[in-house]
């Protein structure tokens, strides 16, 4: 998994280990189908100054990584196992899950 390091909108790869000067917030995001696929990971890490909104997550995700999340309105996301609004609030050791729809199956 990538650990991405952002600091005044400036963004570091780096190793987690490295980090040790100064307190940051560390936000774990799971990405699951399309989305997973699209950013070839399965689990980001981000390392920010202070607690953020959902939807500036989305945006860092897509300016960081070049995927349009704002096109996938059906998406659902849960903080820390219980599903929520893109105004939610992450803090330090928070988890964001990236839901996409279910399809498929037998009618």
């Amino acid at each position: 998994f990538k650990t991405i390091l952002k600091i005044n909108k400036k963004i570091y790869n780096i190793s987690v280990s490295k980090i040790y000067c100064f307190k940051m917030i560390k936000i774990t995001i799971k990405l699951f189908a399309k989305l997973k696929e699209d950013i070839g990971e399965s689990k980001i890490e981000l390392m920010l100054e202070t607690p953020v909104k959902i939807s500036t997550i989305l945006d860092t995700i897509s300016n960081d990584f070049g995927v349009d999340l704002s096109n996938r309105k059906n998406y659902m996301y849960a903080k820390n196992l219980e599903y929520c609004e893109q105004s939610e609030i992450l803090e330090d050791k928070d988890e964001l899950a990236i839901i996409p729809p279910v399809s498929g199956g037998l009618s």
